[in-house]
């Protein structure tokens, strides 16, 4: 099977929507298909449109520089020149602007964590956002999902949202999770911590918005009950003093060994993976840290229930659920060890059955032949 990804940056490269894009590269590689990789696209064409970006974000007013009826139309028309020629099964993307305006009869298939308006909607329903601007993205979004024959979404929850928003058909959705964009790990094996001393670990880029201070109270609960309870930050830091408990360690850039194997070390080295994010649309560090077998700790919004199996492979909880009680919910699971191995223990098992991108890879196939075949 030949499929065209289409690309607007460079998908072998690991920064290119933090490594997921290389990962759905490699794993459509490893079902054997050619993949005839069509990007980067991006040009100088969208400088004007950057520009605006940032003289809105100086007033605190969102603007999408990328979503774009001039830029869509350049990419498609681009896109249409370079697969002329090729004999091309599927046209497969993450960047459905790109497809808004493409002429053709190949099968798009489109894999994503949410759509556009519910990813604006979610993540900044608290800053303003430019009318126009989310007016044309909307509509690029839109012609996108109509033109495409599978929709392949993350969540039950952006499923529910596109169907809402999009008046999009139920058939044409399929639900598949990212996996880790760390390397997959199915022989990993489980640290069974037999001591007093619980080490939890934090990872995400935005304090805030990953509530970052709410499991540093956590953490400060645990060690009044009488657990020593260490918390690692890692992606954002504070400029704020917190206790000796509390660790942060930065950004790690997964593109450099040594930072790349120090995050693994961490994993390695911790009991549980608390993060009581606000917005999320997916989380695949969720999927990270299953592999290492340690269980989530986190909030049930957005995605997330689609990382998250309640009480199989992590806990969600409501977000105004008390630090206290989620201290002495990880703290009653701490003391009863066995009961802490099997979580640790389904967690992993979850990862590999459920999250690994070799796992994802079966479920791919079975969309890409359902499409050749025509069958709904």
């Amino acid at each position: 099977m030949n499929i065209a990804y289409l690309s607007v940056d460079d998908p072998k490269d690991f920064k290119s929507w933090s490594g997921l894009k290389l990962k759905m590269l490699n794993t459509i590689k490893y079902l054997k298909h050619r993949v005839i990789i069509i990007g980067p696209l991006k040009n100088l064409m969208r400088i004007p449109f950057i520009i605006n970006r940032e003289i809105y974000k100086k007033v605190n007013i969102k603007y999408d520089s990328d979503r774009k009826f001039f830029l869509s139309k350049i990419y498609s028309a681009k896109i249409n020149k370079l697969i002329k020629d090729k004999k091309i099964d599927i046209i497969f993307t993450s960047d459905t602007y790109l497809v808004s305006f493409l002429n053709t009869k190949i099968p798009i298939i489109l894999w994503l964590d949410t759509t556009f308006k519910t990813y604006y909607e979610h993540y900044f329903d608290k800053i303003k956002i430019h009318k126009k601007s989310f007016e044309e993205a909307n509509q690029l979004e839109k012609l996108a999902l109509d033109k495409s024959k599978k929709i392949i979404l993350t969540s039950k929850w952006a499923k529910d949202e596109t169907i809402k928003n999009y008046k999009i058909s139920n058939k044409k959705i399929h639900i598949l999770p990212f996996g880790s964009n760390l390397n997959d790990m199915k022989k990993n094996k489980i640290k069974f911590n037999n001591s007093n001393l619980l080490n939890l670990i934090s990872v995400g880029v935005d304090w805030d918005r990953k509530g970052m201070d709410k499991s540093i109270k956590i953490t400060e609960y645990l060690n009044k009950f009488g657990v020593k309870t260490t918390l690692t930050i890692i992606g954002s830091k504070s400029k704020k003093k917190y206790p000796n408990f509390v660790r942060q360690i930065g950004f790690l850039n997964k593109n450099i060994k040594n930072d790349y194997l120090k995050l693994k070390k961490l994993y390695l080295d911790s009991d549980f993976h608390i993060l009581m994010t606000q917005r999320e649309a997916c989380g695949v560090v969720y999927a990270e840290a299953n592999s290492y077998g340690l269980f989530n700790i986190t909030n049930d919004v957005g995605g997330v229930s689609g990382m998250i199996k309640n009480n199989f492979n992590g806990k969600l909880f409501n977000l105004n659920t008390s630090p206290k009680y989620i201290a002495s919910y990880i703290y009653k699971i701490f003391l009863n060890k066995k009961k802490f191995f099997h979580l640790k223990k389904k967690s992993l098992e979850y990862y590999n059955e459920k999250l690994s991108w070799y796992a994802n890879s079966f479920h791919l196939q079975k969309i890409f032949s359902r499409v050749l075949n025509n069958d709904n």
